[in-house]
């Protein structure tokens, strides 16, 4: 007997759902009711949740509500499968109904930052595919943290030889020349100033350290274009897969960096090293456990103009002047600490200054060098996860050590802080979201920096977890063929290039040789799929008989007929052949045919 159907209402959102099914297990129990059967609420609320579904009048939710399968299936194709792909589907939905903010309170109330750096990975390529975001306001500093692209940065292993013919100084120089090249990275004219980062990490996982970048989506071409010309082989790749550092269900650590004396004093640079400081830092990372354990080193890079320059060249002014160094380097930074400059300088006016203090040589050379390079406002952020607290905090310890090298003992040294509570799940969120956080940020000139984070020069032997290219790579021809068959793509220099065997090429024998399992088979399956959906004409064979099921599996519907199989091994339909059989219209083919198969008997027997 056909089922009555029930006219069901378009859907505005969950509540308006929850609502419905509500009366629907209320006239559920009545019919049971009636019918004298005992009342079962759980048998009641399954049914009505499974007519629900299962209806055939079933009415689709209004389009505000119900999650578009095309989009979510246009995002998740360009990421690698996760654990929590189906938490990332729901706080889709909950974004598309309710907006960016209210979705991030709930991955906050989470309290779980494995599943928040997820949902950044998510949301990034999202934005990417050009799916809108509800309430999310265009150039605040999420919207920027989320117009960003990651790089996956890997360069080979330099000649030792080479290596021992430089100084340091010069091994760095190309990277302190890619620091001054992204100072425009930043507009003057946006009060939300840009910013881009340079990160080092090992995800939890993995057993490679992996150097990355992130910039600007519009500053993308420039940086490719910076660090293609300046470093000629180093092999980037845009990250869609973003790394996750933390244990998920462990426990994880994190510290910022600060100056443990005045800004105007810089630490110790490349110029006093006789080694790499950058092998100490990838050496610590290698220690970690490939499951449960991850760490990161962050620094975000603000170009800040000529703020701090103006500033240190006003103290500089005052030591040669022979001000005291307490007073010249009481440098005020906010317009506040002007104002109580100024009052506290009008208060003392009436007292003689002296003047006559030996002037300080060593001090005055020191904030020289400082203001030999620019800038900028650097954010140094370090995250350590692990299964316990103990171990998580062992591995940020060691990492914050590695830092005790930048000390400069007339000058500066970099300090790490700690943080707890709330104030470590801000920094895990702004971590993820790659967040730049003023309060967090300290002055760092560019040879600072380049000493800080660069790109390896020697190979770092000291890490064989390093993640470098173990092969060579070389750019497309320019006239490669843009027709025919396709038989891979190119990657050089983060430019991918079709590559094509055209129609006359194939009247040649074609060879694939290679080690196994290095893709031959995969490669002529590629290829057949190809001929077969172009309307071409195929002919396999397969010795082993399993790969001929997945070329079956490409063979259109519109080509079924077309499709002739031979197995000789069924034995309900012989396949026969007559070995000596030629064209009786070039009796010249006769002769060919009988020294073959005796050729073929003498091979054999």
């Amino acid at each position: 007997m056909a089922k009555e159907s029930i006219s069901l209402p378009s859907f505005t959102s969950p509540k308006d759902e929850l609502k419905f099914l509500r009366e629907q297990v209320t006239l559920k129990e009545q019919e049971l009711e009636k019918s004298e059967k005992i009342v079962d609420t759980t048998r009641a609320v399954q049914e009505s949740i499974k007519e629900h579904i299962e209806h055939p009048s079933y009415e689709a939710p209004a389009s505000g509500y119900v999650l578009n399968e095309e989009k979510i299936s246009e995002v998740v194709l360009q990421l690698s499968p996760e654990a929590h792909d189906e938490q990332m589907s729901e706080l889709l939905g909950i974004l598309e109904e309710k907006g960016i903010y209210n979705t991030l309170k709930i991955v906050e109330k989470m309290n779980n930052p494995h599943i928040e750096d997820d949902f950044h990975r998510f949301l990034v390529q999202y934005i990417k595919e050009g799916l809108p975001v509800t309430s999310l306001k265009e150039e605040g500093p999420l919207w920027e943290s989320l117009h960003m692209t990651l790089y996956e940065i890997r360069l080979p292993e330099v000649n030792s030889d080479e290596v021992k013919q430089k100084s340091l100084k010069e091994l760095l120089s190309p990277m302190e020349q890619l620091y001054a090249g992204m100072l425009s990275v930043s507009s003057a004219s946006k009060t939300q100033k840009e910013y881009f980062t340079l990160e080092i990490a090992i995800a939890e996982g993995s057993n490679e350290v992996i150097f990355y970048a992130s910039v600007p989506d519009f500053k993308k071409e420039l940086f490719e274009k910076h660090i293609i010309s300046l470093f000629p082989g180093v092999q980037i790749e845009e990250q869609k897969n973003d790394y996750n550092i933390f244990s998920d269900n462990g426990v994880s650590v994190g510290s910022y960096a600060t100056l443990k004396s005045n800004s105007v004093l810089p630490i110790k640079t490349y110029e006093q090293f006789d080694y790499d400081p950058l092998n100490v830092i990838i050496n610590v990372f290698s220690k970690t456990e490939h499951s449960g354990e991850g760490a990161a080193i962050q620094i975000m890079f603000n170009p800040a103009g000529d703020f701090y320059t103006r500033k240190y060249k006003y103290a500089l002014g005052k030591l040669q002047k022979g001000i005291s160094k307490k007073k010249a380097l009481n440098i005020p930074y906010t317009f506040k600490d002007e104002v109580v400059k100024t009052i506290k300088d009008i208060s003392k006016s009436s007292k003689k200054s002296s003047s006559n203090n030996p002037i300080d040589q060593n001090l005055i050379e020191l904030v020289q060098n400082k203001i030999s390079s620019p800038t900028l406002s650097a954010s140094i952020n370090i995250i350590a996860s692990a299964q316990n607290r103990d171990r998580a905090s062992t591995i940020l310890t060691e990492i914050e050590s590695s830092f005790n090298q930048f000390e400069n003992t007339q000058g500066n040294s970099i300090i790490f802080k700690r943080l707890k509570k709330m104030k470590l799940k801000t920094l895990f969120k702004d971590f993820s979201f790659r967040i730049f956080s003023k309060s967090r940020s300290i002055p760092l000139n560019l040879k600072e920096l380049t000493t800080l984070i660069h790109l390896p020069t020697q190979g770092v032997h000291s890490s064989p977890q390093f993640k470098q290219p173990r092969s060579a790579g070389a750019p497309a021809p320019i006239d490669i063929p843009q027709d025919g068959v396709l038989l891979g793509i190119n990657k050089n220099r983060n430019i991918e290039t079709e590559a094509h065997i055209t129609e006359e090429d194939r009247l040649r024998h074609l060879y694939v040789i290679g080690q196994t399992g290095t893709g031959k088979t995969t490669l002529l399956k590629n290829m057949i799929a190809q001929d077969i959906k172009n309307g071409e004409g195929v002919c396999m064979i397969d010795p082993h008989g399993s790969d001929i099921l997945d070329v079956l599996a490409s063979v259109p519907e519109e080509r079924y007929e077309d499709v002739i199989y031979f197995d000789p091994s069924y034995t309900k339909r012989v396949m026969s052949i007559n070995l000596l059989e030629y064209d009786m219209n070039y009796p010249e083919q006769k002769t060919f045919v009988v020294n073959e198969l005796f050729s073929i008997f003498k091979k054999l027997y």
